[in-house]
């Protein structure tokens, strides 16, 4: 069993509560990457090496395809699969 820091974990909470209310089947890198902008031990070490963490915010926003998702009609069904993963980690124990 992976154990994490309080503050990984209220991340992760944080970005798979983003993910749900943006309707994506899971957290994605860039909803992970939008909670870590939050989290204070994440926090510090961006800073460290000079990321403008509000610039750094607005581009991932801005990256991801506008919510709810809707694909596009002339993409491929398989273009955007935007769901999670069979090999996910949940927050179930075993």
């Amino acid at each position: 069993m992976l154990v994490f820091s309080q503050n990984l974990n209220q991340s992760l909470s944080r970005a798979i509560a983003l993910a749900e209310q943006q309707f994506y089947g899971c957290a994605t890198p860039e909803h992970v990457l939008l909670a870590l902008l939050d989290d204070p031990d994440a926090i510090p070490v961006m800073r460290a090496y000079n990321v403008d963490l509000e610039k750094l915010r607005a581009a991932v926003l801005a990256s991801m395809p506008h919510w709810p998702y809707t694909q596009d009609p002339d993409e491929p069904d398989d273009a955007q699969d935007l769901d999670c993963p069979d090999d996910t980690l949940d927050s179930e124990e075993s």
